[in-house]
């Protein structure tokens, strides 16, 4: 009886650190606890009967493995829209990290104790010792693989299929090599045999871990080449966007330069009673008349731009808009840069005051702040938010392709070496954003 709650502990104490890894590299949601704990019921149960059972090692192996693939699926990563590779390459590298810790328990066994393999493999106080000592070392490999490595790799399907095929035939050779070491040892005329047979083990053992980490580290340089590929489209779109804003706004000021002198020919017509040519001026007038004008003048073309096409982007969706903006003389990002920032900000502000037409509003304020630049932005919001691992906020939207807007904020705020805050209330959402002004500025601001 005792025996048996021993291996149901054991088995228990092997899923939970299961789940561990998974949840830190597949994704974990703390709302979602309950459905954990029936994954680790359901998985302890599982690893039990089989435990109990005389099935052979590697089918209990395979078993376990597919079990894993089928746990990984169902229970984590799924809120997080978790790539599809980690469903099936940290199931496998799960079962490496057991089988490394069980061949690395037997050779401390066998290097500082007189016990015989046969007193480990049944339930007495040796096993007992070195079961904890099995359970330590996987723990320990279990924490440092789940806390290395924060970039997730992105690899391709061919190569996430090649990994699985490679760890999962070295993790079955492995296994099978390491059984017939264990009964070779136990006759001293194979004792030598069995010796080279666990060299071999070690150094397959070595070569999965090796080959496994080569291909993360292919993975992350893969990622990191296509972000950088994503941030120069979006700096490219960007800059279209700030030409456009800013050819935009120069034409509203000519119109406003040349308006006055139309008023002045209008009230000349009308003095000389000729409405005819008053009428087809007035058409003429309205056709060439843009389809927005400049609500703010700030002395930056850009800021101008940018503020005044949202702030009559709010006005049409009945937005309430509050703005306050004092700019310092040197900004301390360029214009694109600086524009992009302020779009990103207020494109989530009105996106949010959609969901509530009838009572939003927008409270946008610019002004330094002793040595900082101080953007503040808050929103009336419905309180529904959606939270990544690490709490870390994502966008409500579901479609593909949407969610970059906090993300391009922290990019040009990080570029500086400023700090942004996100801060999800119930009936408010606010960023604050503090950015280190230019020497130049600090030290016109200290005179």
């Amino acid at each position: 009886m005792i025996a048996n709650l021993w291996e149901i502990f054991v088995c228990f104490y092997e899923i939970l650190l299961m789940a561990y890894l998974f949840a830190k590299k597949i994704g974990f949601q703390k709302k979602d606890i309950f459905l954990y704990s029936i994954c680790v019921f359901i998985m302890t149960n599982i690893l039990s009967l089989l435990s109990f059972s005389n099935c052979s090692a590697n089918k209990r192996l395979l078993i376990m493995l597919m079990c894993y693939i089928v746990a990984s699926y169902l229970f984590f990563g799924k809120r997080q829209n978790a790539n599809k590779y980690k469903y099936i390459l940290w199931p496998c590298f799960y079962v490496f990290l057991t089988i490394l810790s069980e061949k690395l328990t037997f050779s401390l066994a066998e290097a500082l104790s007189s016990y015989s393999i046969e007193e480990l493999l049944v339930f007495s106080s040796a096993r007992i010792q070195f079961t904890l000592i099995y359970l330590l070392v996987l723990s320990t490999s279990i924490w440092i693989t789940a806390h290395l490595g924060e970039k997730e790799p992105l690899l391709p399907l061919p190569v996430i299929l090649l990994i699985f095929l490679l760890i999962s035939i070295g993790i079955f050779a492995t296994e099978t090599i390491f059984d017939i070491s264990l009964i070779l040892h136990a006759n001293s005329n194979t004792y030598l045999l069995s010796e080279q047979l666990s060299f071999v083990c070690y150094a397959m053992l070595i070569m999965l871990f090796a080959l496994f980490a080569c291909f993360e580290y292919l993975g992350m340089i893969r990622r990191k080449n296509k972000e950088m590929e994503q941030e120069q489209q979006l700096s490219d779109l960007e800059k279209q966007q700030y030409d456009f804003m800013v050819s935009t706004t120069e034409s509203l000021r000519e119109w406003k330069h040349d308006y006055q002198g139309q008023l002045r020919l209008i009230t000349t017509l009308i003095a000389q009673n000729n409405y005819k040519e008053v009428k087809e001026y007035a058409e003429q007038l309205d056709a060439s008349l843009p389809s927005s004008g400049l609500l703010l003048s700030t002395g930056n073309l850009a800021v101008d731009a940018v503020v005044s096409l949202h702030m009559m982007e709010a006005k049409r969706e009945n937005i309430c808009f509050h703005s306050t903006i004092f700019l310092p003389d040197h900004l301390p990002l360029n214009n694109v840069e600086f524009s992009s920032l302020i779009s990103n900000v207020l494109d989530n502000a009105i996106e949010a005051c959609r969901k509530l037409p009838n009572t939003s509003q927008i409270q946008f304020e610019i002004k330094p702040f002793k040595q900082m630049l101080s953007l503040f932005c808050c929103n009336t919001s419905d309180g529904k938010y959606r939270c990544g691992m690490k709490d870390v906020l994502l966008s409500t939207k579901a479609e593909r392709g949407h969610g970059i807007g906090l993300r391009r904020i922290q990019q040009i705020v990080e570029k500086v070496g400023g700090t942004c805050q996100f801060i999800p209330k119930l009936d408010q959402f606010i960023v604050h954003i503090m950015v280190p002004l230019e020497e130049e500025w600090n030290e016109d601001s200290n005179r």
